[in-house]
């Protein structure tokens, strides 16, 4: 039996609001297999969404990186309609 991908809902804001050009928080929602896999490609769907991040962070350091993002709340499942406001959060799908 083959392993099935589960969503994750990461509610996320940069940690250094002065190097983004954008201050709004984002909301990502990201499948993987395991929650590590699904953490990474939130990453790469971060970095793809506001690719002046990528000139400092990569999907391995951009949770670590002093300019980085960090995640506010994770959550299981596609919990994007049930929590934001799309006027205040980007919305970003991985």
């Amino acid at each position: 039996m083959e392993p099935r991908e589960f969503a994750y809902t990461f509610i996320c804001d940069w940690l250094d609001h002065m190097t983004q050009i954008t201050n709004n928080k984002f909301i990502v929602v990201a499948n993987g297999i395991t929650y590590e896999e699904a953490v990474e490609n939130a990453a790469k769907a971060i970095l793809d969404f506001f690719p002046n991040v990528a000139e400092y962070a990569n999907p391995n350091t951009l949770w670590d990186h002093e300019r980085g993002a960090v995640r506010l709340a994770e959550l299981y499942g596609n919990q994007s309609g049930y929590l934001v406001d799309r006027d205040t959060y980007d919305y970003i799908r991985a």
